[in-house]
């Protein structure tokens, strides 16, 4: 139900979780059932660093550096 929902509005989707082995087996998982429908981007997050922890500028870079999958 959620994909239907963002079809509705993009077709580019950045996925940013905690970069854990849990947070980056997670992103793995969503980035394959995304890209069937959507141009995924995997943003890396500096070793052992969470997105709540990172400042607007780091997000910004991340954002701007996140690779196509």
């Amino acid at each position: 139900e959620q994909l239907i929902l963002l079809k509705g509005f993009c077709i580019k989707v950045n996925i940013m979780l905690d970069n854990d082995k849990s947070g980056r087996n997670a992103a793995n998982e969503i980035s394959k059932q995304l890209k069937k429908d959507f141009f995924v981007s995997m943003c890396e997050l500096p070793e052992e660093k969470d997105p709540n922890n990172c400042s607007k500028e780091e997000l910004q870079n991340i954002l701007i550096n996140a690779k196509r999958r």
